[in-house]
């Protein structure tokens, strides 16, 4: 197998890997479950998986050439671009957030059968409301912009205690773009670096 055909299927492990937790959230909160959850993170370490056996083969090709070919192997985005990297930062915040997932959703033990009785006068059809999922805020720059972007994100992300550092960090560069985007985008995806 070429070098050419070994960085096609990285390409697809870093396409499925990025998509991971996307994916899983598009199911919609109803239907992520501890089983959704459990299989989604075996599928994302079996692509993490294949994908460093395949990057394996590249270092190898790499190694092994020499000259022009050496050079032009270099040059190819795959390495120039250092998608290793990004692939690995990926899947380390897919699986950050998934195993934060099962840990929210890990079944509770079994309460004892008196516990679970629920008392005579206990009121009966309740109306509780749910609200709309708010979205989370972007921001592009524009300095009319960031006070409702700070607040609204503040709110939803920053101040919540459910959240991991690695998750908040993880949410802060999937809302903002252009410049500000230009100047995370370098940040590693660690706990460490949200604050």
């Amino acid at each position: 197998m070429s070098i050419e055909e070994h960085i096609e299927r990285q390409n697809d492990y870093i396409w499925r890997i990025s998509c991971a937790v996307d994916n899983l959230r598009k199911l919609g909160e109803a239907k992520i479950t501890y089983g959704q959850v459990k299989s989604r993170l075996n599928a994302l370490n079996s692509s993490w998986n294949k994908f460093q056996e395949n990057h394996e083969k590249i270092s190898e090709i790499k190694f092994a050439a020499k000259g022009d070919q050496l050079d032009a192997i270099k040059k190819l985005s795959y390495l120039a671009k250092d998608y290793y990297g990004l692939c690995e930062e990926h899947f380390l915040s897919g699986e950050g957030v998934m195993l934060h997932l099962l840990e929210s959703l890990k079944p509770a033990p079994a309460a004892p059968v008196q516990a679970a009785a629920a008392p005579q006068d206990a009121p009966t059809g309740g109306s509780s409301k749910r609200l709309p999922r708010i979205k989370l805020p972007t921001f592009a720059g524009s300095y009319s912009e960031w006070e409702p972007f700070y607040d609204l994100f503040s709110s939803m992300v920053r101040e919540n205690s459910q959240l991991l550092e690695v998750e908040k960090l993880h949410y802060l560069k999937t809302s903002v773009t252009d410049e500000p985007l230009q100047l995370i985008k370098n940040i590693s995806l660690t706990a460490e670096n949200f604050p």
